[in-house]
């Protein structure tokens, strides 16, 4: 089964629940691709995340590379 993994930053906000996972639209066929992407564009990903969230945003805490269905189940974990 093939696996498609998106980069994903768990972010804080003035939002409730605080914490969260968001994921970018962008897909990669493979996790080691991901994380290159990640090293490759780290600036503009993280200015992109603050974009988005604007005012609500508070701090990043990290990122990194997963499923959608990774990302789903630890913002359960997180209350969403």
């Amino acid at each position: 089964m093939l696996k498609i993994f998106f980069i994903s930053a768990l972010v804080f906000t003035t939002n409730t629940p605080e914490q969260g996972w968001l994921q970018n639209t962008q897909t990669y066929e493979s996790k080691p691709v991901c994380e290159a992407a990640i090293k490759h564009d780290y600036e503009n990903i993280t200015a992109a995340i603050k974009s988005y969230l604007g005012k609500t945003f508070e701090h990043l805490s990290e990122l990194r590379c997963m499923t959608h269905q990774e990302a789903v189940e630890r913002n359960t974990a997180l209350g969403h």
